[in-house]
Order: structure tokens, then sequence, then C-alpha cells
């Protein structure tokens, strides 16, 4: 089945905790940044979406306590980092 064009999103980031646990950061397309991102909980033998939660991320890590740490890019900085 192939998502319809609104309801289409774009994988910014995957995560897998130290369990196995796999986290993916997304967000519609065609929509400005930070509107309607999602972590999500994916299980990966099944591929079946064990939740979200609302956080608009393009690099996502976990932490060794599993804790969720979500990166995000701005449109424009004067950091040199």
């Amino acid at each position: 089945m192939r998502a319809s064009r609104s309801t289409a999103r774009t994988v910014f980031s995957v995560a897998i905790s130290d369990k196995g646990d796999v986290y993916v950061g997304t967000q519609p397309r065609d929509v400005p940044f930070g509107v309607d991102g999602y972590i999500v909980k994916v299980d990966p033998a099944s591929g079946k979406l064990l939740g979200k939660a609302p956080a608009p991320t393009h690099q996502l890590s976990v932490g060794p306590d599993g804790g969720l740490y979500p990166g995000i890019r701005v449109d424009k900085t004067d950091s040199v980092l």
C-alpha cells in the first residue's frame, strides 16, 4: 500500500537503543519544519507502530538510560559549530 500525498512522511532519523528498541523521527512532506513532527517507536520484527510522541527532530539519539535526545536544524545561524 502506498501512502497518499497528504499522509506521506519523510524519515529524518533512526535510532536504536541498547535494548534493540527502534525509534524514527518523521515529519510530513511539504509542510513547514516543526509542524506535525513525531518520534515513533517501531517493533523491529513486525514493523508495527508501538507509540509516538510529538517532537520535531532531524537527528535522534538514545541514551544509555533509554532517554530520547532529539536534535533539530535551524534555518539560519551565524554559528560556526
